[in-house]
């Protein structure tokens, strides 16, 4: 027989009493435990998606700002590729003038094409290729070149003013008094250079009283 079996059942009652109460006890505080672990845990879940939103908007960020330094480096190594070109090119223009002015026009024509592949849009180069090559007796190629150079720049007076001396040199005088009058509205002194010129004098004498 054991010793709860000998005590009286008021006793045993109370006793079991406090058993299931210690036992309520330590059931709360584990529930209380859990339940406060699973609040850490939520709370550590927000911290860590935020971190990982902040993660995320970094990289964002970061890929943003690896364009935009791609772009400008891009920009850059376009600009000294462009210097380069242009170094070149004056180069060649200045090569161009010399073989001009030794009476080489072929030579110079050469040195101006290789220019204007590497500055096409240069009205400057266009017009001495373009006189060049009136030197030349290559008219049709001439008008070409002179025409590109005042479609390149509207307002490049001295290219209208050559253009009309090449033209009245193929005999093809109304287009030569409209590009002479465009010259002389663009730069009314041209007026004067035109008059004192021998060559355009001789050239272009059909036009010179009536041009405006």
């Amino acid at each position: 027989m054991t010793a709860d079996a000998t005590l009286p059942f008021d006793q045993l009652a109370a006793r079991s009493r406090r058993s299931a109460w210690i036992s309520f006890l330590g059931l709360l505080v584990v529930l209380t435990s859990l339940g406060y672990g699973a609040y850490q845990l939520t709370q550590r879940t927000a911290e860590l998606n935020a971190i990982q939103t902040d993660i995320t908007q970094a990289k964002r960020e970061l890929a943003a700002r690896s364009e935009e330094v791609a772009a400008v480096r891009n920009e850059l190594d376009a600009t000294r590729t462009q210097l380069a070109a242009s170094r070149e090119a004056v180069a060649l223009v200045t090569q161009g003038i010399n073989r001009y002015h030794q009476g080489s026009y072929r030579g110079a024509i050469e040195a101006y094409r290789q220019a204007l592949g590497l500055d096409p849009k240069n009205p400057y180069i266009a017009n001495l290729k373009g006189y060049s090559e009136f030197k030349a007796n290559r008219l049709d190629e001439s008008i070409a070149s002179l025409k590109e150079a005042v479609t390149i720049d509207p307002t490049y007076a001295w290219g209208y003013f050559d253009l009309a001396r090449v033209l009245c040199a193929d005999k093809k005088f109304s287009e030569a008094k409209d590009a002479a009058d465009r010259a002389v509205k663009l730069r009314p002194e041209l007026a004067n250079v035109m008059a004192s010129d021998g060559e355009f004098t001789r050239l272009c004498r059909p036009i010179l009283r009536p041009m405006k």
